[in-house]
């Protein structure tokens, strides 16, 4: 889950610096949410397996956990109880991308 995030992170952070004039820290924020629109699916069929009950589980496997979110919950339900996730990246990852970017920038 974190590799395929933090590619997208970074993927999106270099791609919008290339061919934006965003300001670092915008770029930051948005690559924060690109961070979390792909990797909170997993989390949530993760978090959906995990506290079902061991003696009668609902889920056999993980497809069939996801198959159930989408079918009963469409696919906004991978993402229930995403936003203050997302408003945390927004902040955190403009702050720090953002400085990183002001203290790696050569003149």
């Amino acid at each position: 889950r974190d590799s395929i995030g933090y590619a997208c992170l970074f993927t999106t952070f270099d791609q919008l610096q290339a061919h934006t004039r965003l300001p670092a820290a915008i770029c930051g924020s948005l690559s924060g949410v690109a961070f979390y629109l792909s990797s909170l699916p997993a989390d949530r069929v993760k978090s959906l397996m995990q506290t079902q009950d061991l003696r009668r589980p609902q889920f056999a496997a993980v497809g069939a956990c996801l198959r159930h979110v989408v079918l009963h919950e469409g696919l906004l339900g991978l993402y229930l109880g995403c936003i203050p996730t997302l408003l945390k990246t927004i902040v955190g990852q403009g702050v720090g991308l953002g400085v990183y970017e002001a203290l790696t920038r050569r003149p």
